[in-house]
């Protein structure tokens, strides 16, 4: 799998893979929440994470879209796992 060639080394991150949860706290009490929907690599073979975005704050209606990031991009971002 091609999973596990990208976390040969030990990387801490190794729990992105499709259905994690990952949260990404904002100022202004905004909550980013990421599960994870693929995990591949693109033409060029660089790995990227597809995932759905929630994002929520306070009081105000809930946003949600599909987004992609690199896997490196992704991993800075969301640092807290809530469900691997």
């Amino acid at each position: 799998m091609l999973r596990d060639h990208w976390f040969k080394h030990g990387d801490q991150k190794s729990d992105v893979r499709v259905g994690a949860i990952f949260r990404h706290a904002m100022s202004g009490n905004a909550v980013e929440t990421a599960k994870v929907v693929e995990v591949g690599r693109d033409s060029l073979g660089i790995p990227h994470v597809t995932y759905d975005l929630k994002v929520e704050k306070g009081r105000l209606a809930a946003y949600e879209e599909r987004r992609t990031l690199g896997l490196e991009s992704f991993k800075s971002r969301f640092e807290e796992t809530v469900r691997d």
